[in-house]
């Protein structure tokens, strides 16, 4: 199961059902949970959804489940849920981290990481606002995330 953008607020409804909480498709059959940039222009709507991912990374068959979070946003409001999750954000962005065994990850992107690698590469980035970045990630994080995948 995925979301994108303001699609986190289907997710985190979905995930915060009591009787979904209770159903086997919650509880055992859902392995994998992606948020591409929930909610990319305020870190602070990104903290329900991955609330809910946390509670539900947790319950079931909690050994299996994997968890992955794409943001523009630096994560530094979100470390006590990233902990409930076992990922540490090393530093500031942007970074990739996850656990020992790559089940949750979180991967932050901000418009400068972009900018700096085009500079390098001694390029412009075609994108001038956060909105243009966060248009891309889900195309370009699927494929990060499929390729981690445990399927």
């Amino acid at each position: 199961m995925a979301s994108f953008s303001s699609g986190h607020a289907a997710l985190t409804c979905f995930l915060g059902d009591a009787t979904n909480q209770a159903h086997p498709l919650y509880l055992d059959t859902l392995q994998e949970v992606y948020l591409f940039d929930p909610h990319a222009d305020l870190v602070s709507e990104t903290l329900a959804p991955l609330a809910q991912v946390a509670a539900w990374a947790a319950r079931g068959t909690s050994a299996s489940k994997i968890a992955r979070l794409y943001t523009q946003n630096d994560p530094a409001q979100l470390a006590p849920l990233l902990g409930r999750l076992g990922v540490t954000a090393p530093g500031p962005a942007p970074f990739d981290a996850a656990t020992a065994d790559d089940r949750n990850s979180l991967t932050s992107l901000p418009l400068a990481a972009w900018n700096a690698l085009a500079a390098q590469q001694g390029g412009t980035v075609p994108y001038a606002n956060t909105g243009q970045v966060h248009q891309v990630i889900p195309a370009l994080m699927l494929t990060d995330a499929l390729r981690r995948s445990q399927f």
